[in-house]
């Protein structure tokens, strides 16, 4: 939530781009062997001409979900 605030970001925003959006990279390894994280990214009614992007866990479960970082996508991912 808080890194929605700090980019003018909704709730609705993420929605968009988790309901739209493309993962352009491999997943990443999560913090065990069965988790990864991945990289959603696509434009959304507050981001004007700019892509967010959305990075989410996946756990083992398959209905596990949990959204880890909001940003922009021209930022660097190391970024807060």
């Amino acid at each position: 939530m808080e890194r929605l605030e700090e980019r003018g970001l909704t709730v609705g925003d993420v929605l968009q781009v988790l309901r739209h959006g493309m993962v352009y990279e491999p997943g990443l390894p999560g913090k065990s062997a069965a988790q990864f994280r991945y990289a959603i990214q696509a434009r959304a009614p507050g981001s004007g001409l700019r892509e967010v992007r959305v990075v989410v866990g996946l756990g083992a479960s398959a209905t596990a979900l949990k959204i880890v970082t909001v940003m922009w996508a021209d930022e660097p991912m190391g970024s807060s």
